[in-house]
């Protein structure tokens, strides 16, 4: 039962996506951004960025693991920013439970290597207006 869950929740997220792109032309976050190549990394450069507005999201490309996820989760929760996580490139295969709950995600790029994506994942990511499968 849980595996039917999981992949009905993947379907719903590729549904969700190929909807996004469409309404958005097919791009992703855009070029430009920051590539960073770990979580401290992504603190310091956001440290470094003024505060900002749903509508100007900072731009950051992210090599991570499953294991940096909580660290880059707490890094942006902390720092309360508006960011566009583009993590494309990547060899993840999950997005843990509560991977990014209460970030202020924009727009996230996932990697198509991801075959799973926990529960709650975005909990309370209430600015999240869009979800982009790198293919």
């Amino acid at each position: 039962m849980k595996n039917k869950l999981m992949i009905i929740a993947i379907i719903a997220v590729i549904g969700f996506t190929m909807i996004a792109c469409n309404k958005s032309g097919g791009s992703s976050i855009g070029g430009g951004g920051k590539s960073l190549n770990s979580p401290e990394a992504l603190k310091e450069y956001l440290d470094s960025q003024p505060a900002n507005r749903s509508d100007k999201p900072i731009k950051v490309s992210m090599v991570a693991n499953e294991l940096m996820i909580p660290k880059i989760r707490d890094v942006l929760e902390s720092l309360g920013k508006y960011v566009s996580l583009n993590l494309t490139g990547n060899a993840l295969t999950t997005i843990p439970y509560y991977a990014f709950q209460k970030c202020k995600l924009v727009s996230i790029t996932i990697p198509d290597s991801v075959t799973s994506i926990g529960e709650w994942a975005f909990y309370d990511c209430t600015s999240l207006a869009s979800w982009y499968l790198h293919t």
